[in-house]
């Protein structure tokens, strides 16, 4: 069994633990402002908004949007190898641990790479002490082209899919169309789109929402590279304890960011975060210097017209937001 699906429930998941929320209704008339869940963006708290915005759209989602679709690469082709394992489609597997996994595919070949589908279903299964999966994926559409270089699409759904910590439940419903394709012998492009994902985290409840990722790389580099990223969403929260209730924000690049993975913040690049009200922020990062660090530079427009004119840009530091 491939572990690394694992994985992608806290990557998916990181960008709404730190975005702030949104949600409510009625089936009654209600006003332009009740319909407009977001926040007002203002001088007083655009710090934090940056801050936030940073964190869950950048150094989570964007950050962790590469290893999103390298895991479900990757997944994929282990999937063409080991499916056609005979009398293995849907007979229970044991996990490492305990528990067990199981699969359906219309993979004939060993190894091969004619599979169009690949599900795969946990069952109470511990492949790391500590963690239990339960759920499923599902792999429909699937293409892998070999030449001229190593890609592979595929449509992506998840029910039920359950990740539990000793410190977390993470659940995870909906889905996305997933690629990651090579351009170049040594450049990478992924690609992740999708209409909605429900994102359960203990008893905190977030929705994405018109969600894309766009990310570049270097995938033969031998020392850190910058990813290059392209992203945009929103996002509302429900249900929640840990977040402020009837709150949502939209992020997109302005301008393509680019970002070490092990650093916490971006090194160059501009991005919009979008508030109530007609609100917004413009982001622009400064390169050189202390770029990419905590007391890296960046300037900072307020718009109050629906991003008509931006006001005079504020310079700060990421510590000092």
């Amino acid at each position: 069994m491939d572990t690394k699906y694992i994985n992608l429930a806290g990557i998916l998941l990181a960008g709404g633990l730190l975005a702030s929320c949104g949600g409510g209704s009625s089936s009654t008339t209600v006003s332009k402002a009740q319909l407009d869940p977001r926040v007002p963006i203002t001088s007083v708290n655009q710090g934090a908004v940056v801050s936030t915005a940073n964190n869950a759209a950048i150094q989570n989602m964007g950050g962790s949007s590469s290893l999103i679709l390298n895991t479900a690469e990757l997944a994929l082709l282990k999937m063409e190898q080991q499916s056609a394992v005979a009398g293995s489609a849907g007979i229970p597997i044991k996990c490492k641990v305990s528990g067990t996994y199981s699969y359906d595919t219309d993979n004939t070949a060993k190894p091969g790479s004619n599979a169009t589908y690949f599900n795969i279903t946990y069952n109470n299964c511990i492949d790391v002490t500590g963690t239990t999966t339960d759920g499923t994926i599902k792999n429909t559409g699937v293409t892998h082209t070999t030449t001229p270089s190593n890609s592979i699409t595929a449509e992506v759904d998840f029910i039920n899919y359950t990740v539990t910590t000793k410190t977390n439940t993470i659940k995870i419903n909906g889905g996305f169309n997933m690629s990651s394709t090579g351009i170049a012998t040594n450049t990478r492009i992924n690609t992740l789109k999708g209409k909605q994902l429900t994102l359960g985290v203990n008893t905190d409840n977030f929705v994405l929402e018109d969600f894309w990722f766009v990310d570049t790389y270097d995938n033969l580099a031998t020392t850190p590279v910058p990813h290059n990223y392209r992203i945009s969403y929103e996002v509302t929260t429900t249900n929640s304890t840990n977040h402020a209730k009837d709150f949502e924000f939209g992020f997109t690049t302005s301008q393509t960011i680019s970002k070490l993975l092990a650093n916490a913040y971006p090194h160059t690049g501009q991005f919009i975060v979008t508030g109530g009200k007609s609100t917004a922020l413009l982001v622009t990062i400064v390169p050189g210097g202390t770029a990419g660090t905590s007391t890296g530079t960046l300037t900072i427009q307020l718009s109050t017209d629906n991003r008509v004119t931006w006001g005079k840009a504020v310079t700060t530091t990421w510590a000092k937001l």
